[in-house]
């Protein structure tokens, strides 16, 4: 991978806000600031158009003059999170979706449905399609090597599986709480408070969804529910 966003990563290292820029013609970055919160700033990006708002779909080209932008789903982060794809211009604005150093937020929600990590997964799978192309992501710095990055986050979630099955094993009759503070946390369990607890123990809970989907664990009915493997829930 290779910072194309030199700028960015060096106010992310400073802990600063980067500098608005222009990174291709029509096109500008711009931060965001997110108060009191660990990621500190959104980088939104801003084609210059006057045709106002268009919620798209995938595949779908937006409806702008001079440029061919086309939406690319990737649902994971979030169910509807895009991704556009500008061809010509040789960028990828990836979002959420795919970041140069860390891991986006993969979570069972409220109104989570399916396998959203196996969503994740999947389109991570079809991101690195675009290997040519400079990412532009919401946060840290615009990079290059889109394949290398997808697959080390592919290989990230697939060593998390492996953690929470080996936790499966340990525990004794694990709740997804249990499961969630034996596991490996860059910022460690007993540093996470509120909001980012809460954020820990839904990805722990993606990745028993997607681990259940494979028919390696299941919850039992019980309330809260314990997470076995899938042999023993029904002996």
């Amino acid at each position: 991978m290779v910072v194309t966003g030199e700028a960015q990563r060096e106010a992310w290292q400073r802990r600063a806000l980067p500098p608005i820029e222009q990174p291709r013609a029509g096109l500008w970055s711009i931060p965001v600031p997110i108060p009191d919160n660990p990621m500190r700033y959104t980088l939104s990006y801003a084609f210059v158009e006057d045709d106002g708002i268009v919620l798209l779909e995938d595949g779908d080209l937006l409806p702008m003059t001079g440029r061919a932008v086309r939406a690319v789903w990737t649902p994971g982060h979030t169910p509807g999170h895009l991704c556009l794809h500008d061809a010509e211009a040789g960028i990828l604005l990836t979002g959420d979706h795919l970041l140069p150093r860390i891991t986006p937020n993969v979570a069972v929600l409220p109104t989570s449905t399916g396998d959203p990590l196996g969503a994740y997964l999947t389109s991570l799978d079809r991101t690195a399609a675009f290997d040519a192309d400079e990412a532009l992501p919401a946060h840290e710095w615009r990079f290059r090597g889109l394949k290398a990055r997808a697959g080390e986050v592919l290989d990230h979630h697939a060593k998390r599986d492996a953690e929470i099955l080996r936790a499966v094993d340990r525990l004794d009759e694990p709740t997804a709480w249990h499961i969630a503070a034996s596991l490996t946390w860059s910022r460690g369990w007993d540093s996470l408070h509120g909001l980012l607890r809460r954020m820990a123990l839904a990805e722990t809970l993606a990745h028993l969804w997607h681990l259940a989907e494979m028919d390696m664990v299941a919850p039992t009915h019980g309330d809260p529910a314990l997470w076995l493997r899938s042999g023993d829930v029904h002996r």
